[in-house]
C-alpha cells in the first residue's frame, strides 16, 4: 500500500511539473456516453484515495489511454480521475460533461515506466 501510495504521489508530481499542453492536437466531441460520474464515485470502495487531474494534464492520460487500449475514447476528457485501491491496479475514470467516458486499470510499475520518457524522469 505504501508503494503504490509512493507511486501515486510521484505520478501527481510527474504530471503537475511537465505541463505539457498538447491538448488542442486532439479533437473534442460535444456528447458524453455513458456511466454518471456521480454513479460511478457511489460503486468505487470507502477509503479509495483520488487524484483529479485538469486542464494540460489530461492529453497524458489521453495518450497513456491510446497507448494502452485499442478503441478510441468517445470524446476528449474534461477531467481524468484517479483512483487508488489497497491491492488493486490503479483505475483512472476519464469524465466529460459530468459522464464516465472511459475506464482504464493500470499496474502502478506500468503507469511510471510509461511515464518516465513523456516526463523527461531518467531515474
Amino acid at each position: 500500500m505504501m508503494r503504490v501510495a509512493l507511486v501515486a504521489h510521484a505520478v501527481v508530481l510527474m504530471v503537475c511539473i511537465s505541463g505539457l499542453a498538447r491538448a488542442d492536437a486532439l479533437s473534442r466531441s460535444p456528447t458524453c456516453p455513458g456511466l454518471g460520474a456521480s454513479s460511478f464515485e457511489q460503486r468505487i470502495p470507502a477509503g479509495t484515495r483520488r487524484v483529479a487531474f485538469e486542464r494540460a494534464s489530461l492529453i497524458l492520460f489521453v495518450e497513456l489511454w491510446h497507448a494502452l487500449e485499442h478503441r478510441p475514447l468517445a470524446a476528449f476528457p474534461e477531467r481524468v480521475m484517479m483512483y487508488l485501491m489497497p491491492h488493486r491496479p490503479l483505475m483512472i475514470g476519464y469524465q466529460r460533461q459530468g459522464c464516465i467516458i472511459a475506464v482504464l486499470a493500470v499496474e502502478p510499475p506500468t503507469l511510471v515506466r510509461w511515464l518516465r520518457p513523456r516526463l523527461g524522469w531518467s531515474v
